[in-house]
């Protein structure tokens, strides 16, 4: 789901609220929405970083395709964790 993510949490909602509130909330706000609506509040946190770290990437380059190869690798990297990890 990275590509309908990316469409709808950065390409829409963070410029939107950049185009409505100082670039640094619009990247906080929208982020926070992306932690919170996985609807697992374990992994909020994490996932508002990621959010940043998606906004940030978007933000500087301009191109929608980077947070969406980001966010795809990080989802990928939470799979093989997840089937392969194991607990330590």
């Amino acid at each position: 789901m990275p590509i309908a993510e990316e469409l709808v949490f950065r390409h829409v909602l963070y410029r939107f609220l950049a185009g409505h509130m100082p670039d640094w909330s619009a990247i906080l706000v929208s982020s926070v929405m992306f932690g919170v609506l996985h609807g697992h509040m374990g992994s909020a946190l994490p996932l508002t970083v990621l959010g940043v770290a998606l906004c940030l990437a978007y933000r500087y380059t301009g191109r929608l395709i980077t947070p969406i190869v980001m966010h795809a690798l990080f989802n990928f990297s939470t799979l093989v964790q997840v089937r392969f990890g194991g607990d330590s």
